[in-house]
């Protein structure tokens, strides 16, 4: 007597929306945060007290739970609009999947970007159309004060990291490009927000030295987008300006990622502390 062929077993994921399954990546992610396990393997970090720097400032440099990292500046009352924007923004980018959405979806990053440096203006903003939650830096009240700010940064990162894991085709891979997503994501929020303690003193001599050659590398850099490649260039000529700090030419030779909003381009390029839009 031949054999019934076994059911197939059918994919859960055939029987709901987009929306449904990024809900239930949601619920999952919480979870997680609430068993202390965003990170495989590991619990969830706790912040040193407030008042000793030494301890703060080496949790800053190796920490990985992006939640607390945005705690901690909102904390310190770091108020830059601007590289929170911008971190948005690196988050967005960062995904694969950006670059298989619509027009519409890139233009939401592009755009948040350029107001974030001063090249678009509020009514630009509010002319792009809704997005899906994880593109939507675009919307311009997300940043009309610092509380509002840290939180729907948050939010952001927490949708790009599950984006990923959507991508997946298992729990596992999920869970674990989740993971692996939230860590990329703590070393472009040091990237832009730099060492915790105070940043290095930029000396005029190094962007007057060679006609001003640091300050116009770092400019091309900032501009073309060429932070692997010319990241490394700009410490040479740091070097050859009289620049002996190791935390500025560590940072310009290390692995990055860059993004930007890197501290080093910010402090040699003299960009201000991004203030909350205005509406118009």
């Amino acid at each position: 007597m031949a054999e019934k062929p076994k059911p197939q077993e059918p994919n859960p994921a055939e029987n709901f929306t987009r929306e449904e399954l990024e809900a239930i990546a949601r619920e999952e992610a919480e979870r997680n945060l609430q068993n202390e396990n965003l990170l495989a393997g590991s619990p969830l970090e706790n912040l040193p007290p407030l008042e000793d720097g030494k301890k703060l400032e080496q949790w800053w440099l190796n920490a990985r739970d992006v939640n607390k990292m945005l705690d901690l500046l909102e904390t310190k009352n770091i108020k830059d609009f601007r590289k929170i924007r911008l971190f948005a923004v690196a988050c967005c980018r960062n995904i694969e999947n950006l670059k298989k959405q619509p027009l519409q979806s890139r233009e939401s990053v592009d755009i948040s970007e350029k107001f974030a440096d001063g090249h678009a203006t509020i009514e630009e903003l509010n002319n792009v159309p809704a997005q899906p939650r994880v593109y939507s830096v675009s919307v311009s009240n997300y940043y009309n004060d610092i509380e509002t700010a840290y939180d729907n940064v948050n939010d952001i990162a927490r949708y790009c990291a599950m984006d990923v894991g959507l991508s997946q085709d298992s729990a596992d891979a999920a869970r674990l490009a989740r993971d692996n997503e939230r860590i990329t994501q703590s070393k472009l929020l040091r990237d832009i927000f730099g060492p915790f303690a105070e940043k290095p003193i930029i000396e005029p001599s190094w962007l007057s030295w060679g006609d001003g050659a640091v300050k116009k590398i770092a400019q091309k850099i900032y501009d073309d987008r060429t932070f692997n490649d010319e990241m490394p260039i700009l410490a040479d000529a740091l070097e050859d300006a009289g620049c002996a700090n190791k935390e500025i030419l560590g940072h310009c030779r290390g692995p990055g990622p860059h993004v930007r909003g890197c501290w080093v381009l910010d402090l040699l390029l003299q960009k201000d502390q991004g203030a909350p839009p205005q509406k118009k």
